[in-house]
C-alpha cells in the first residue's frame, strides 16, 4: 500500500494546475510538497515515488482524476480542493489565465456550475 498512489488523483490535480501556464515553476513544486507535508499522511519511504510523480505530466483526463479523488476521499469538500489548486496557482506570485482556466474546468468536474464560477473565482481570489 502507497499513500502516493492513494493521493495520485489529488496531487495530479496538483500538477495539472502548475503545468497549466506551461511551465514547471519551483516554487509551484514547492507549494505542493507543502501541501502534502501538511495535508497528506506521505512516508519517508514514499518520498522517492512522490517525487517521481511531481516530475511526470498529470494526466489530461481531469473529469477521470476528480471521479478518483472522490471515489478515495468522497468527502472532499469542492471549497477545500480549489483552494489548494489556488494555492499551487499563486505560488510563482503570478496567476496564469491558463491556471485559473485549469482550476475552473476541475471546479466544474466538482459540480460548480458556470453561472457559479464567477463568484468561486472571486472568494478564491482568481479575479
Amino acid at each position: 500500500y502507497s499513500e502516493v498512489r492513494f493521493w495520485r488523483p489529488f496531487l495530479q490535480l496538483c500538477m495539472a494546475v502548475a503545468h497549466a501556464d506551461g511551465s514547471l515553476d519551483a516554487s509551484e513544486l514547492a507549494q505542493v510538497r507543502q501541501l502534502v507535508q501538511q495535508s497528506l499522511c506521505i512516508d519517508d519511504g514514499d518520498q522517492v515515488e512522490l517525487e517521481e510523480l511531481l516530475w511526470k505530466r498529470p494526466s489530461p483526463d481531469l473529469e477521470r482524476l476528480v471521479d478518483l479523488l472522490l471515489q478515495r476521499v468522497p468527502h472532499t469538500q469542492t471549497n477545500d480542493l480549489l483552494s489548494a489548486l489556488a494555492d499551487v496557482a499563486r505560488a510563482n506570485g503570478d496567476i496564469h489565465p491558463r491556471e485559473v482556466s485549469m482550476i475552473a474546468r476541475i471546479a466544474r468536474h466538482m459540480g460548480v456550475s458556470s453561472e457559479e464560477w464567477p463568484a468561486m473565482a472571486a472568494v478564491l481570489s482568481l479575479t
